[in-house]
């Protein structure tokens, strides 16, 4: 099977690659001194297509892993795994772990603390297990995974960074020194609007008040246990809450207190008496911590240890089935600083901290400034130094608005190439940003290239990237924007955006050949999309004749598309019988009024493989 031959895991293409990538990278001493393309000269490649974030069960999990997986254009998964599931107690100050004295199990950090780590949630193979069910052939070669590791989750909350990272037993810790000993955190009410981290509602029927004292019944929002490193909220943790009620905000530097139930909790208001109403609440732990003050890397950086040490080939038995890691230094497995609108014209959020963490993009001052690309680089460096036995992935994000700042990504792919993995070999980096409005503006009369204008570039300048740095070798990888949406071939129609009911336009169109032809060598794709690609029977149920048809069961939509919108999809660009011209899928269940062009799956086809 030629899938085994491209795993970078694998000895002998690992050191294959190693010779050439080391031999060009002992030049490279800054983002400035690496050649474009046409020193690096064109080289092929093949592309591998990854399914992003299965369901790990139900319905949805059944048809996937009958339908889709089972293809041999499907290489396998990418999953992602949280920290916060991982470390589920607070570092202690001395030796040895309840969880076992293994590197995977406890790693001593910078300023000399125990960081203990369970991975039983990520290891178990019972039924509905998030890692293990995908280390199958699916009835041919065995399935390749990525696994994606995220300190840090985007949404309403996170719910992926340990508590203890914003509370003041860790971050007042003597190991810090005098004015680095803080955590600041990013949400929406009290910083800006331009971060996912909104928190959560409760109806005004749920508020009560007494005075300066507002109590929130909220069923499961709250952990009553000292040591949970869950996102719920526990007593003492900073808290930030806004309502219409005159007095009902909180009072500055609020905690959560009064949690003796899962359901509710008790802040202190910024004034006494008024009106109760629906309030928006959320706490530090739930919000984005800002992830170049060191309280937050020095506890992230042992579990990135932990990591590497668990699945490493001595000690994970299906070790061979990994394909590559990608760690993200902020949300997701993603690299993007949140609230910093132009660090040359700053505004509210990164850019008001205090000293010593005033953000700024590169070049920081210390005891004064701190630099986003500086961190990026030393945190590289690090994941370089812990000598990860699989291909490593970085993660480039563009910055800032008004307008956006592309340099940051270009410094980032520049970074990521300097540093190589166990075996030699470089560091590839990707965007998680591909949608059709890539194809409009890196396409004629159009150009995307690194001199662009902003109004016409890639998605964290991808396309130039790629096409510089593709003669290295090195693994170059996609993620698309959010679900896709056919038919939208400009971005138009509906917008593309990011997010959950966001969409990232027609996958034909930015997929194969404008991608594949960019030097892209993995391309992780929602799994909804490769369910409307493949699964004939399940991703829509069709209702009886005549038309027009409608969907009357099918995989979770998860908010994404209408019922209209469901059908129609599926009857335009899925699956249609096997009698059928265009055909895609011979061998497997149908659906005698299916009638789609198997256009998505002719293109997923086409993407995978030698370009």
């Amino acid at each position: 099977m030629m899938r085994l031959r491209i795993v970078a895991s694998t000895a002998a293409l690992a050191f294959a690659v190693a010779v050439g990538s080391a031999q060009q990278l002992t030049s490279m001493t800054g983002d400035s001194s690496v050649t474009g393309a046409s020193s690096l000269g064109a080289r092929s490649q093949f592309t591998n297509v990854w399914a992003f974030s299965p369901p790990s069960s139900g319905n949805d999990n059944t048809y996937f892993r009958g339908a889709v997986m089972p293809q041999p254009q499907v290489a396998g998964v990418s999953l992602i795994l949280a920290w916060s599931r991982v470390e589920t107690s607070p570092p202690q100050a001395a030796p040895p772990c309840s969880t076992g004295t293994a590197p995977d199990q406890q790693q001593v950090d910078s300023i000399g603390m125990y960081h203990c780590y369970d991975w039983t949630t990520y290891d178990s193979t019972a039924a509905g297990n998030l890692v293990m069910q995908w280390f199958d052939s699916f009835g041919g070669s065995p399935k390749l995974v990525n696994l994606l590791f995220s300190g840090i989750a985007t949404g309403a909350v996170n719910n992926t960074t340990p508590n203890y990272v914003t509370t003041s037993s860790w971050y007042t810790n003597s190991g810090f020194a005098s004015g680095y000993n803080r955590q600041d955190v990013i949400n929406a009410i009290k910083d800006c609007t331009a971060v996912p981290y909104i928190g959560t509602s409760a109806a005004v029927g749920n508020v009560s008040w007494t005075g300066t004292t507002v109590k929130v019944n909220a069923t499961g929002c709250c952990s009553t246990s000292t040591t949970d490193q869950s996102s719920l909220i526990h007593n003492g943790d900073t808290i930030w809450v806004t309502g219409t009620a005159s007095g009902i905000n909180s009072a500055v530097n609020a905690t959560a207190f009064g949690i003796t139930t899962a359901d509710q909790f008790s802040y202190t208001s910024a004034m006494s008496a008024g009106t109760t109403s629906a309030v928006t609440y959320i706490t530090a732990s739930q919000s984005w911590p800002v992830p170049y003050e060191l309280p937050y890397q020095v506890a992230l950086q042992p579990f990135w240890a932990a990591a590497i040490a668990h699945y490493a080939p001595n000690s994970f038995a299906k070790s061979s089935q990994l394909n590559y890691f990608r760690f993200g230094g902020s949300a997701g497995s993603e690299w993007y600083p949140y609230c910093v609108t132009n660090s040359s014209n700053p505004s509210d959020g990164l850019s008001q901290l205090s000293s010593p963490y005033k953000y700024v993009k590169s070049g920081g001052s210390p005891g004064t400034t701190v630099g986003w690309l500086d961190y990026y680089s030393q945190m590289t460096g690090y994941l370089q130094s812990l000598q990860p036995a699989a291909k490593v992935i970085m993660s480039i994000n563009s910055a800032e608005t008004g307008p956006i700042d592309y340099t940051y990504a270009d410094t980032e792919a520049g970074y990521a190439v300097q540093h190589v993995n166990a075996y030699g070999v470089a560091f590839g980096f990707g965007s998680q940003g591909l949608s059709a409005l890539d194809y409009v503006n890196c396409t004629s009369p159009n150009s995307c290239g690194l001199s662009a204008p902003v109004a016409t570039r890639s998605a964290s300048d991808w396309n130039p990237l790629f096409n510089q740095y593709r003669g290295l070798g090195t693994p170059l990888e996609l993620q698309t924007l959010s679900l896709s949406y056919e038919g939208d071939t400009d971005c138009s129609s509906p917008v593309c955006g990011p997010g959950n009911g966001k969409y990232s336009g027609d996958l034909p169109t930015f997929l194969y050949p404008f991608a594949t032809n960019a030097g892209l060598t993995d391309v992780e794709l929602y799994w909804r999309d490769l369910d409307l690609a493949y699964d004939a029977a399940n991703y829509c149920v069709l209702s009886n004749p005549p038309p027009p048809f409608s969907c009357t069961s099918g995989i979770s939509l998860g908010g994404q598309l209408t019922s209209g919108q469901w059908a129609t999809f599926f009857q335009d660009v899925g699956q249609a019988k096997p009698m059928l011209p265009n055909t895609c899928v011979a061998g497997f269940p149908y659906q005698s009024n299916a009638g789609g062009n198997c256009a998505y799956a002719t293109n997923v086809n086409s993407a995978d493989g030698p370009h």
